[in-house]
């Protein structure tokens, strides 16, 4: 079912030509005389008028509802609107006060072509993820990112129409994407949760608006190596039985490179072995640490050599793993 023009010039009882003062003084002397509380039995005829300003008090609303009317043979529109050239000086009343009658009660023709306008305008900034990896996070970066953006399509006014047929620019949505790349700066010490803001590079207000802000809401990537839990880092790393009983020079891996770290004589299985000042920077410039748990592995294939080397371990160790455990005592009390 086709939806009825509404004529809001006529609402005011102004022509197209009309500058923003004249239909801004047209309202206020209409909304006083027929304000519900002053003329009873005047409430639809107030609700046209607040209707009607809605889209002609709004410059970018009114364009939009000019470039309508046009294809409802509304108007001739056969000359220039008058430039404002002076502030409507009239007693500024709470316009507030006039309009207890909500949008939700306005018209069909309104609430289809302008009520998402409030929407657009919305001057919130944009907000997305952003996936920071810890060695961007540690020592800061550059990175380029590719946008896709949204804008309200100009030729049909966000409308999606253009003389009763799908606009062939947005092909009815509306809005035209595009893609944009911009170079995002993430500093040293960033944390998960915090958010980076690019200015001008969110979405589009409003169909002469500028965009707004774009909040990039950082997360961190799964490393390959480490864990983090506040400021510290933390990995597991194998090492040999010999190097748990001889101690040994082993390297481990940090965010800046690999360094050598001395592994003590009777390092145990779950260890954990601490390197000051290699976790992620704070604020204050220093930084968390690194902790590397020690994991004893156990060769599952032995060759005969080998396995010769470990029995003859066995028959001339003194080590009894299980002395003085649970286990040790349950073996006795066994026996």
């Amino acid at each position: 079912m086709a939806i009825a023009f509404k004529d809001y010039y006529k609402v005011l009882g102004l022509t197209p030509r009309a500058s923003q003062d004249e239909i801004r003084a047209a309202f206020r002397t209409l909304a006083r005389q027929c304000h519900p509380d002053l003329a009873p039995g005047s409430e639809d005829r107030f609700k046209q008028i607040q209707e009607a300003y809605e889209v002609l008090g709004d410059p970018v609303r009114r364009r939009k509802y000019d470039y309508l009317a046009r294809f409802e043979r509304y108007s001739a529109f056969d000359g220039p609107r008058r430039q404002d050239d002076e502030e409507y000086d009239a007693d500024e009343e709470d316009v507030e006060d006039w309009t207890e009658l909500t949008k939700e009660r306005f018209s069909d023709y309104f609430q289809q072509f302008f009520e998402d306008d409030d929407a657009r305008n919305d001057e919130a900034p944009f907000e997305r993820e952003i996936v920071v990896t810890l060695e961007e996070a540690a020592l800061g970066a550059i990175r380029s990112l590719k946008l896709k953006r949204s804008d309200p399509c100009k030729p049909c006014f966000g409308v999606g129409r253009v003389n009763q047929q799908l606009c062939p620019h947005c092909k009815g949505h509306g809005r035209l994407e595009r893609e944009e790349t911009c170079r995002v700066k993430i500093p040293a010490g960033i944390r998960p949760g915090k958010t980076l803001r690019l200015a001008g590079m969110g979405q589009k207000v409003g169909l002469d608006g500028k965009a707004n802000d774009l909040l990039l809401r950082v997360r961190f990537a799964d490393h390959a190596d480490f864990e983090f839990e506040g400021d510290d880092l933390y990995c597991t790393l194998n090492i040999a039985p010999w190097e748990a009983a001889l101690g040994a020079q082993i390297t481990v891996p940090t965010l800046t490179g690999r360094v050598n770290v001395p592994v003590p004589a009777g390092a145990q299985h779950g260890g954990k072995l601490r390197l000051k000042g290699r976790g992620l920077p704070r604020e204050s410039g220093e930084a968390g640490d690194l902790v590397v748990q020690l994991r004893v592995a156990i060769p599952t294939e032995l060759k005969p050599v080998e396995r010769a080397v470990w029995e003859h371990l066995a028959s001339v160790t003194s080590f009894k793993p299980r002395e003085g455990s649970d286990e040790g005592q349950t073996a006795k009390q066994r026996s």
